[in-house]
Order: C-alpha cells, then sequence, then structure tokens
C-alpha cells in the first residue's frame, strides 16, 4: 500500500513541476520545500513527517524516489537503495552481498559499511 500512495504523491511531484522549487535553494530547506508542496497537494494535506503515520515507511520512500530518480539531494548515501516487492519495503547497501536488509536508511552517519563506505569515497 506504501507504494501505490508514494507512487502517486510522487507522479503529481512530476505533473506539477515541483522540482524546479528547489532550484537555487539550501539543503536546508528542501524538507519545508516538500511539506509545502504536500499541503499544497490534494492527496494529502500533509507534512512529510505525517505520511508515515497511515503508511510506515512512506516519507523515506518518497524522499529517496526525489533523490534517486529526480536528482534532488537530501543528503541520502549513494550506495543505498530502497524499492518494494511482495515482501515489502526492501532496503539494501551496496557494500552488502546477498539480501541484507541495512537499518542506515540512508543515512550515511548510521552507515553500517564505514570502512567499505569511506575507502569508495577515496
Amino acid at each position: 500500500m506504501v507504494k501505490v500512495f508514494v507512487d502517486a504523491i510522487y507522479r503529481e511531484f512530476k505533473i506539477r513541476g515541483a522540482k524546479e522549487r528547489f532550484t537555487n535553494k539550501e539543503k536546508s530547506e528542501y524538507l519545508k520545500i516538500l511539506d509545502d508542496i504536500l499541503i499544497e497537494m490534494n492527496i494529502t494535506k500533509c507534512h512529510v513527517r505525517d505520511l508515515d503515520n497511515e503508511f510506515p515507511g512512506s516519507s523515506s520512500y518518497l524522499i529517496y524516489l526525489l533523490q534517486a530518480n529526480e536528482g534532488i539531494d537530501f543528503g541520502l548515501c549513494q550506495y543505498y537503495k530502497t524499492w518494494f516487492n511482495e515482501k515489502g519495503m526492501q532496503r539494501r547497501c551496496q557494500f552488502n552481498k546477498g539480501p541484507i536488509q541495512v537499518n542506515c536508511y540512508g543515512k550515511i552517519t548510521k552507515c553500517e559499511n564505514m570502512k567499505k563506505y569511506s575507502n569508495a569515497k577515496k
């Protein structure tokens, strides 16, 4: 259900051309801008943090889609991936081999593979 919900928000985001609202703005303003966009949409009329109340995981998935597909840098790790399948939300790190879930949610400060991450950045 989260995927359907977030995909509807994401489609509306693209239809409205909302990506342009992030142009020439500070990264620290991105969540406020996204809040404003969500409130303007008839789909949610809520803030980013409120999305998870009804559909847990939806805010992180929306932010991941915006960064991965639209190039809006919310500061997620470039090695983090998330998607949905029949088992639900899947989270992986490029550094893990096999189907190992990660709990960093794309936050570099919570990286479970910091040594590999640091070496890859060089």
